[in-house]
């Protein structure tokens, strides 16, 4: 059996209602999980994200996966600080 490399990333952003990146792009990802550890929801999508043209939600608590993409993710709150942890996998073919 072949062993297989994966290298592993993570780590947290604190998006407001201006929209931060909270997981930068990586053509390598095969997969990426975000939680939400705060007590906002967090509305998620591209570099135009909005609260209401959001491609993904993550209410208090709740997790996200995306295992399609390498595209950076970015976050927005429609009041308050969220708090996004994010763990990705890449490689490892």
């Amino acid at each position: 059996m072949p062993i297989v490399k994966a290298t592993l990333a993570h780590g947290r952003a604190a998006p407001t209602t201006t929209r931060v990146e909270i997981v930068p792009s990586n053509g390598q990802r095969t997969s990426v999980t975000l939680t939400n550890l705060g007590a906002v929801t967090v509305y998620l999508g591209g570099p135009n994200v909005s609260t209401a043209n959001a491609g993904a939600t993550i209410e208090a608590g709740q997790e996200w996966r995306d295992e399609d993409s390498g595209a950076a993710w970015y976050g927005i709150t429609a009041s308050g600080t969220g708090d996004v942890g994010w763990f990705e996998s890449s490689g490892g073919t």
